[in-house]
Formats: structure tokens, C-alpha cells, sequence
């Protein structure tokens, strides 16, 4: 029987993270190299924090960061002032045609 190609990712996904927790285990109890109380450094996390203050000078604007830059900001906000513009101008209509009472209405100069 074969196995398919997601069941061998999985199993070498599974591989590494045991492997990653044993080599965790054996620095963690280390008594000899390991002062009580030291840090264990992750050196993906050292390299991710050593990236950060750098990352926008290398950064290289692609047609998938533009599309998603105009779905994420542009849409949401443009949408957003379309529907209070449109609610306000039906509010503001309805006020000026005398459909809402001066009783009824949600700001009053009195």
C-alpha cells in the first residue's frame, strides 16, 4: 500500500517536531552547559526579531501585495463612507421633506 503525499508531509512533519522537542528535552536538562535560570535561544525567533527594524528596505512591491493592499485598506474604507454618506443623506432627505417630525427627531435645537 502507498502512501499519499499528504500522509508523508504529515509524518515528516511529525518527524521534526519530535525531533525539535528532543533536542529541546536534552538542552533544557543539560546540567553542565545550562546555567539555572539561562534563556535557551530560538535562533528562528533571533532571526525573526534581528529582521524586523530591516524588513520595509527590502521590501519589493508585487501585484499580490498591491491587490491585497486595495482589499485590506482601500475597499473596507471606501465602503465604510459610502455607508454613512448614504444613511446620512436618507436621514438628512427624510428631515427635509417633513416625513420626521421635529418631535421625533434625534437632534434638536430646543
Amino acid at each position: 500500500m502507498s502512501e499519499t503525499p499528504d500522509r508523508t508531509f504529515l509524518q515528516r512533519k511529525q518527524d521534526l517536531k519530535n525531533a525539535l522537542r528532543q533536542e529541546y528535552w536534552k538542552k533544557i536538562t543539560e546540567p553542565i552547559d545550562r546555567h539555572p535560570g539561562a534563556y535557551l535561544m530560538d535562533p528562528g525567533l533571533q532571526r525573526y526579531t534581528a529582521v524586523q527594524p530591516t524588513r520595509y528596505q527590502y521590501f519589493k512591491p508585487t501585484l499580490y501585495s498591491g491587490v491585497m493592499y486595495i482589499c485590506v485598506m482601500v475597499i473596507p474604507f471606501a465602503g465604510t463612507m459610502w455607508y454613512f454618506k448614504t444613511s446620512r443623506d436618507a436621514r438628512e432627505k427624510a428631515i427635509r421633506t417633513g416625513q420626521v417630525a421635529y418631535a421625533d427627531r434625534p437632534c434638536k435645537f430646543v
